[in-house]
């Protein structure tokens, strides 16, 4: 897990035995400061029995595999930097345009 990025990254021999195929490449920001083009598809993930879609990184062999906050979001869990684990939160609905 990796609360300080946005997308999963996955291994791209792992994504390929499933089936999922790129859609596209886009550039990303990495934590030293570079940017990098990374190719990326749309994967099915299931986190402690909850599921979402989500796009996801083709991730190189010397690029770690990381969860992201994006889907943890979507998925209603958060960090506990404690106990080292993940644990259910609220999912925010804030209205717009008040």
């Amino acid at each position: 897990m990796d609360t300080g990025a946005t997308l999963p990254v996955l291994p791209r021999t792992v994504l390929g035995s499933l089936g999922i195929r790129p859609t596209e490449r886009v550039k990303l920001l990495v934590a030293d400061g570079r940017r990098i083009t990374r190719e990326t598809g749309n994967v099915r993930l299931r986190v402690m029995g909850r599921e979402v879609w989500s796009r996801v990184v083709f991730g190189r062999p010397r690029d770690p595999a990381v969860l992201g906050l994006t889907v943890l979001e979507q998925l209603g869990l958060t960090v506990d930097p404690r106990r080292r684990r993940l644990v259910p939160t609220e999912i925010l609905l804030l209205p717009l345009g008040r």
